[in-house]
């Protein structure tokens, strides 16, 4: 099926980039609800069983992406589905606080499948409508989000029980309208069927795949370790609010100053973040370990925030499967390793105890040293390989070599770098044509496209991108 003709509505600050975050907002505070220190309905059975259906959801779901066609109208039909299974799930994992007396094991299971079953589509809509959109933007809509999400938590933080509960119902309606409602205004391709194939997968930039890998398992191991009662959880909210709001701030200066469409390449922002926690913890715990072990986990929590920009940055460039692509990212970067973690939690419970600090400052301590060489080794390997021999160095030309780098990182087809060449060498569009033995239209028609790609609008702007990269 190929999507309606719609277009993505105005700049960052139009309706649809501001309920796009909303929906994101709303899809975390989902969870937040229930963990936020205000109730106690749920426990690491809990979220593991919560995860798990998750997980299992996503993995049907993109079966079915693969196997089915569908129309928007379905996917719209799923979303509002998904979005009332996530409120009777909530409002069962809720049950001891709305009944009061009322305590049963089996009914809080059922709420927590229904809700991890529900939170998979809304995750993929998600991901479908991010990776649909140039990166620049959807860096700066899931970063507003994450702001929007942190502010949130915060203020109901400090609001009485009853509103906390009273949202928790709310939130999911909430995410799954907004959700609807940018799908509607938002064009997105949702039958075209692409084969997984060793070429695609060798698109995928691994040092990065593999460094957002150990920050989930630095998360993964430091959390186990950390006895939740030391975690000052107004100080939690507080940290990463902050952290949320720096991390917009650092996107915004990257695409509204330095006119950069490649938030992804902030991968080295990211590292910094998790091991200031890490760093943070192991050094500070002594003095303070409360404000320590809150902002430790504060920057944790940011893990999600990159993932998804770098996801839906390769995603859209690469033209990849999103709904494939996505979902295997938070499978691999979220769900398995907080599985792992509540697995750790009911097998083996967290003495709080003073051996168990210090083993968690010895094995922070471990991480962020296993962080810092995993960036050495990504940038000296990203600097061998743009080594030329000096025998190259005088036959390459630097713009050529520029293009190539940008054809690569961007998917740019042979025919469109060749005409990105020649238009930072000054031809013009007739004159491109005669060169490559093409009509005036066919190269306009390629233009459109390229530019499309790199998500710029005129000429100044190829020859921008390229210098930065000669």
């Amino acid at each position: 099926m190929v999507a309606r003709n719609k277009k993505q509505g105005g700049g960052f600050l139009s309706g649809f980039s501001l309920l796009a975050c909303f929906a994101i907002a709303f899809y975390r505070l989902v969870y937040w609800s229930t963990n936020s220190g205000s109730f106690a309905p749920t426990n690491d059975f809990l979220n593991f069983t919560e995860m798990a259906a998750q997980a299992v959801a996503m993995l049907a779901l993109i079966v079915l992406d693969y196997r089915f066609a569908y129309t928007e109208r379905t996917v719209n039909a799923l979303i509002v589905v998904a979005a009332a299974a996530q409120l009777g799930g909530s409002g069962l994992l809720f049950a001891p606080y709305y009944l009061g007396d009322f305590d049963s094991q089996a009914v809080a299971v059922f709420g927590a499948v229904f809700r991890g079953a529900g939170s998979a589509v809304l995750l993929l809509g998600l991901g479908r409508l991010l990776c649909s959109i140039e990166p620049k933007r959807s860096a700066l809509i899931i970063a507003g989000g994450y702001t929007i999400f942190g502010v949130i938590s915060l203020v109901l933080s400090l609001a009485p029980r009853d509103v906390i509960a009273f949202a928790a119902l709310v939130f999911p309606i909430a995410s799954g309208f907004c959700l609807v409602w940018c799908s509607e205004k938002n064009a997105v391709n949702v039958g075209e069927k692409q084969t997984v194939d060793a070429a695609m997968l060798r698109r995928i930039p691994l040092d990065t795949v593999i460094l957002l890998f150990l920050c989930a398992l630095a998360g993964v191991v430091s959390g186990a370790f950390t006895p939740p009662s030391l975690i000052d959880q107004r100080a939690f909210n507080v940290f990463w609010m902050i952290i949320y709001f720096a991390v917009f701030v650092v996107y915004c200066v990257w695409v509204f100053r330095f006119k950069r469409n490649d938030p992804d390449a902030l991968w080295p922002f990211l590292v910094l973040v998790i091991f200031s926690g890490l760093f943070f913890y192991s050094s500070f715990s002594a003095i303070n370990s409360e404000l320590a072990t809150s902002f430790m986990s504060a920057t944790r929590r940011t893990l999600m925030l990159f993932c998804w920009v770098f996801m839906a940055a390769s995603i859209y460039r690469q033209k990849l499967p999103a709904l494939l692509f996505f979902g295997a990212g938070n499978l691999v970067f979220s769900q398995l390793p907080a599985m792992v973690g509540y697995l750790i939690g009911i097998f083996h419970p967290m003495l709080d105890s003073y051996e168990t600090s210090l083993v968690n400052i010895a094995i922070t301590a471990a991480m962020a040293l296993v962080l810092v060489v995993a960036i050495i080794v990504v940038v000296m390997r990203a600097r061998v390989s743009q080594v030329v021999s000096p025998g190259q160095a005088s036959s390459i030309d630097p713009t050529e070599r520029a293009i190539a780098v940008i054809a690569e990182q961007y998917a740019l087809s042979p025919r469109e770098s060749e005409i990105a060449l020649l238009v930072v060498k000054g031809y013009t569009l007739p004159m491109i044509g005669e060169k490559l033995f093409i009509s005036t239209d066919t190269v306009r028609s390629h233009s459109k496209g390229l530019y499309k790609k790199l998500g710029i609008h005129k000429k100044q702007e190829l020859i921008a991108l390229v210098e930065r990269h000669v």
